[in-house]
């Protein structure tokens, strides 16, 4: 890995800073900060903690997870204040109204200080740095030893968090561990065993086992109420078939995504960008799709369910097949009852699983808003979180209480792994712990990592699709221009949003697949060279 820290610029922030937006109660005896980081703050400690001299208080946001108690309550919290002297007075918002309450913080400038789990795309980051409502992070890297050394020894996580300015603008997730960026689709192995079946290989088989759960009351409750294929929908359609793109053929070199939104664009063996939605093989997988819809395999609520409610259905043992997540916490107890099958081979001989993450797991996680008047403070208390200690607080919590050390390593005591109110292993030490739901400052390792991801059964779900896995670096974290992102806000709105809807008609029927050419002959009136010609400038640029 290349050393290039040394050689990092340091640059003015892209726009002054906005003045009186969002706000924040800080101590009047502790020293204003600059917000330039030029002059620094005399406030700060630079080595040890607290970090501050003076105490100061800060406010925040953050997309609380459903396995976490409110962060203004969290021992984890509580210790990071206790450690630093910064209190930080969050406003927690459920992950499922989470970005409506981001984007209405933006849109009225009425922002916290701090933003975690933020949630951003490139494109949102590039456009809240160029309306001057965040902060260029590399101005303060001297407040920030710990995520510098990291890049310092990895020019990928460098390449990951720079925008084409040479700005960064958000702290990235950073994992190393397998079992956190594999994920899966499960089928129900009771049901299997119950029928007398085995786990299918190929598409084909599939949809055969998928018509004996819909016909032969697997779960032997004499009612035909199986749901053989639950997908959850509600905010991300493109679920129904993501999972399964790489028995298509799609996504094997990379699919050009942010962490939250489909771009409905891969990369092909030239390193060129495809547009998958008007492809004759995405044809066929559509078409696939909609004989599971018509022939009642497919739920009817899978466009209008989340998590919840799909997890509600497993554990009344009413699901056989699932894609969803890289481990089977999220369903509960039922989640036991289900499997990774093999990587399913698709009609054209494809067979791979694509759906994995970077080792820059996520970006847009964590950001300083213009409102901070605390910046330097502010960096030092989420780069702790990149330090070996930092990342055990925020994935295991504190040591007694969840977690021991016992021979020089980590290991979860009992009442989390095992845990008397039959809470899963994320509920449980997410009551001391930060990290459920992901999207936040942290370096994941295995020797830190007592999640779900080092469970016997996800180890054994990765072992099952391992040699069909595609490279965790094929996965690309472009970043766009402002200009570029202008243009791809627009797009998103025209190209992208008529290709989701319509592609969703299709697979319920709405449309009748005799429309197609009129389908994509709609689409090529619209700019879709010039959006896939920002996007392979991105990757390019991302390529180096």
């Amino acid at each position: 890995m290349k050393k290039w820290f040394s050689m990092f610029l340091t640059a003015v922030m892209l726009c002054g800073m906005l003045a009186g937006c969002g706000g924040t109660s800080g101590d009047d005896t502790s020293t204003s900060a600059s917000g330039t980081g030029t002059t620094g703050d005399s406030n700060v400690n630079m080595e040890g903690f607290p970090i501050v001299k003076e105490p100061i208080t800060l406010r925040g946001m953050v997309a609380l997870n459903t396995n976490t108690p409110d962060w203004n309550e969290h021992p984890a919290l509580q210790r990071m204040e206790e450690l630093t002297g910064i209190h930080i007075e969050w406003e927690c918002v459920p992950d499922e109204g989470f970005l409506e309450k981001r984007n209405l913080a933006f849109a009225s400038d009425d922002l916290p200080d701090i933003i975690m789990r933020a949630k951003l795309s490139s494109q949102e980051e590039m456009k809240y740095a160029a309306n001057g409502q965040l902060i260029a992070l590399d101005e303060y890297l001297e407040y920030a030893p710990n995520f510098s050394a990291l890049m310092e020894g990895d020019e990928a996580i460098r390449k990951g968090v720079t925008m084409p300015d040479g700005h960064i603008y958000s702290l990235p997730q950073l994992n190393e561990t397998e079992g956190n960026l594999i994920h899966h689709y499960w089928i129900n192995k009771t049901w299997l065993d119950n029928l007398g079946l085995e786990e299918p290989t190929t598409i084909d088989e599939l949809y055969d086992v998928l018509v004996a759960f819909r016909d032969n009351d697997p779960n032997g409750n004499g009612q035909k109420d199986e749901i053989p294929y639950c997908v959850v929908g509600k905010d991300y359609p493109h679920r129904m078939f993501y999972d399964l793109l790489g028995s298509w053929g799609f996504g094997i070199n990379g699919i050009m995504d942010s962490d939250y939104s489909f771009s409905w664009l891969d990369v092909d063996d030239e390193g060129k960008m495809r547009f998958i939605g008007r492809e004759d093989k995405f044809k066929n997988m559509v078409e696939f799709l909609n004989k599971l819809w018509t022939e009642g395999l497919t739920d009817k609520e899978s466009y209008s369910q989340d998590q919840t409610q799909v997890a509600a259905k497993v554990n009344a043992d009413q699901v056989g097949f699932v894609a969803r997540a890289q481990n089977t916490q999220w369903m509960g107890a039922a989640g036991a009852n289900f499997v990774q099958c093999p990587v399913l081979e698709g009609p054209y001989g494809d067979r791979a699983l694509i759906n994995v993450e970077s080792n820059v797991q996520m970006t847009g996680v964590a950001v300083i808003t213009s409102a901070n008047q605390y910046p330097e403070a502010t960096m030092r208390w989420l780069d702790y979180f990149y330090s070996e200690e930092g990342t055990v607080l925020c994935r295991l919590g504190i040591e007694g209480e969840s977690y021991e050390v016992v021979d020089g390593k980590y290991q979860l005591l009992d009442n989390i792994k095992n845990n008397p109110d039959g809470l899963t292993l994320d509920q449980a030490l997410g009551q001391w712990a930060i990290y459920p739901g992901g999207y936040l400052p942290q370096y994941i390792t295995n020797d830190v990592d007592q999640s779900a991801a080092q469970l016997p059964e996800t180890k054994a779900a990765n072992d099952v699709v391992r040699d069909y896995v595609v490279p965790f670096s094929t996965v690309p974290r472009v970043k766009y221009t402002e200009e570029e992102s202008i243009k791809l806000g627009t797009y998103t709105q025209d190209i992208v949003n008529y290709t989701t809807e319509n592609v969703v008609k299709f697979i319920t029927g709405e449309r009748s697949l005799s429309e197609w050419d009129d389908y994509v002959a709609e689409l090529n009136k619209m700019p879709i060279d010039d959006y896939m010609q920002i996007n392979q400038d991105a990757y390019d640029r991302w390529k180096g």
